[in-house]
């Protein structure tokens, strides 16, 4: 299984990158990331209606979006332009950065955030 990772680069910029969680055969671990089991102490569902554009921002807080219904896309600094729909799952990880620009495709979206421990 494959994740986004929206994260800050040395530059400043935002960049995407791809992470992958393919489980050990062990089944104790995730290799390719830097963060194995993760306790979430909460998880916020919201909805953006069509057109919703959060203009440039950087993440607010480390955390795992994932698109429930839907559409959203994302605009890094770099000038990546990457779609999300249903199914989808992406680390926003871009404390340090210029930022990313979300906005809400024609019919919306609705998501789940799980908000992830600080480095």
């Amino acid at each position: 299984m494959n994740i986004t990772h929206i994260n800050a680069g040395p530059d400043g910029e935002t960049h995407l990158t791809t992470i992958d969680l393919t489980l050990e055969s062990t089944g104790e671990g995730v290799t390719g990331v830097e963060f194995g089991a993760i306790t979430a102490g909460s998880v916020r569902f919201r909805q953006f209606d069509p057109g919703r554009d959060l203009g440039w921002h950087p993440t607010p807080r480390r955390q795992f979006v994932l698109v429930m219904a839907g559409a959203v896309e994302v605009t890094t600094t770099d000038g990546t332009v990457r779609r999300f729909a249903p199914g989808d799952v992406f680390f926003a990880d871009d404390l340090d950065s210029k930022g990313h620009r979300t906005r809400a495709l024609d019919e919306g979206c609705s998501f789940a955030s799980v908000p992830c421990p600080q480095r």
